[in-house]
C-alpha cells in the first residue's frame, strides 16, 4: 500500500484523552497486583510483621524508591502515549479507511470500501462511564485484522459511524463528489497546527452560528440514539436468562456441577480447587453469554441491519446489506413448549 495515495490534510487525530488511557490502564494492572499482595499478607498473617518493619524503618527507603519508580513509570509511559497519539491518525477517502500508527516503527494500514464487511461501536466499562468509544471495522478475509479507531467522544462515534457507511454506499454507485467533499471539508477546518488565534476565531466563528436548538442539545450517551432508525426487536432480560438456563449445555454443566457438589460433600476429603474449576467452567457456560447478549437491540437501518449488546461491554455492529449472505432459524428442544427460536445471519468472510 502506498502511503501517498493519502494527501496530508486528510489525516485526522484522536481524542487527546487517549494517552490518558493507556497510563490509567497501567495504573488498574498495578493497583489488582497490590490488591493480591495485600489479600496474600492478610490471609498468611503477614500484616503484622510488614507494620514491625515499617516502624523499625528498615523497608521505608525502599519504599520511597519503589514509588518513586512507579511514578516514573507512570510518566514515561505518558510521555511514550503522548508521542504514539501524535503519530496515530486515520483518513477516509474514496481508496478507503487509512490507518497510521507507531513510534519506533511506522506502519500503514488500508482497508479498501469492498473488503469492509461490518462496523462496530464499542465501548467498555470505563468508556460508558467517561463517555467515549471505539469503531472497530471488520473485514472480508478472515485472516485480516480489524480496524480500530479510537478513542472518540461518542457524539464522534456515532458521526463516523454514519460517514463510514455512506462512504461504502458512495463507492459502490461510484459517487465521487462524496468524497470530494469530505476533502473540502476537512480542509476547511483548522487543524491543531494552527496558531492559537486562527483556532480562537474559528471556534468564535462556529459558536456565532449555532442555533438555539443546538445550544439545547442533549449529549450523546448511546450512539444508536444519534441515528432514530426502526427498532424491530429488543430481546428481555428474562428471555435471555431462560435460553441460557434451557439450553442443553448449561444444563450439563449443572448437572455435572451438582453431582461433583455431592461426591465432594460425602466423600470428606477436600478437592475444593477441582470443585472451584468446575463451577468456574459451569458459570461460564451460563453467565458469559448472558453478559455479552444483555440488552440485545435489533435496528433496520438505511445503512444496514445493525445489532446492540453486552453489559460490561457494549458492542453496535452494523452489517451493510450487501454483506449479509444467509439468514438461519433454529429451536432447540428445550425452547419448543416456550415457543422461542434463534435466529443467526452468516455475513461475508
Amino acid at each position: 500500500m502506498n502511503a501517498d495515495k493519502v494527501s496530508t490534510s486528510e489525516w485526522r487525530r484522536f481524542h487527546k484523552v487517549t494517552p490518558l488511557a493507556s497510563a490509567g490502564s497501567f495504573w488498574l494492572v498495578l493497583l489488582f497486583g497490590l490488591y493480591q499482595v495485600a489479600s496474600n499478607l492478610v490471609e498468611n498473617g503477614g500484616i503484622q510483621d510488614l507494620w514491625e518493619s515499617l516502624r523499625s524503618g528498615d523497608i521505608y527507603s525502599k519504599t520511597l524508591y519503589i514509588l518513586g519508580g512507579v511514578v516514573l513509570i507512570t510518566l514515561g509511559l505518558v510521555v511514550f502515549s503522548v508521542i504514539s497519539w501524535r503519530r496515530k491518525k486515520y483518513a477516509i477517502n474514496a481508496s478507503g479507511i487509512h490507518l497510521r500508527q507507531g513510534v519506533f516503527w511506522r506502519s500503514h494500514s488500508h482497508m479498501r470500501w469492498d473488503r469492509l464487511q461490518s462496523v462496530e461501536v464499542k465501548q467498555t466499562l470505563f468508556g460508558r462511564i467517561f463517555g467515549f468509544g471505539s469503531l472497530q471495522l471488520t473485514s472480508a478475509g478472515a485472516s485480516e485484522d480489524p480496524l480500530e479507531l479510537g478513542l472518540l467522544r461518542l457524539a464522534d462515534c456515532a458521526k463516523l459511524r454514519k460517514e463510514i457507511l455512506k462512504g461504502l454506499e458512495a463507492a459502490r454507485s461510484g459517487d465521487t463528489n462524496f468524497f470530494a467533499n469530505i476533502v473540502a471539508k476537512k480542509s476547511g477546518v483548522t487543524t491543531e497546527e494552527d496558531t492559537p488565534e486562527a483556532l480562537l476565531r474559528a471556534t468564535l466563528a462556529a459558536t456565532s452560528a449555532e442555533t438555539a436548538e443546538n445550544s439545547l442539545a442533549i449529549p450523546v450517551f448511546d450512539v444508536d440514539d444519534e441515528e432514530g432508525d426502526n427498532l424491530i426487536f429488543s430481546l428481555p432480560t428474562g428471555r435471555l436468562i431462560g435460553s441460557r438456563l434451557l439450553d442443553m449445555g448449561s444444563v450439563l454443566a449443572v448437572i455435572f456441577s451438582a453431582a461433583l457438589l455431592v461426591v465432594q460433600v460425602l466423600d470428606n476429603k477436600g478437592g475444593i480447587l477441582g470443585l472451584l474449576i468446575v463451577l468456574i467452567a459451569a458459570s461460564q457456560q451460563v453467565v458469559k453469554p448472558i453478559l455479552k447478549s444483555y440488552g440485545t437491540k435489533v435496528y433496520l437501518s438505511p445503512q444496514g441491519l445493525r445489532r446492540r449488546s453486552g453489559a460490561t461491554t457494549v458492542v453496535t455492529r452494523t452489517y451493510p446489506p450487501q454483506r449479509i449472505h444467509a439468514v438461519e432459524v433454529t429451536q432447540k428442544i428445550l425452547w419448543k413448549p416456550l415457543g422461542w427460536w434463534q435466529i443467526e445471519i452468516t455475513a461475508a468472510g
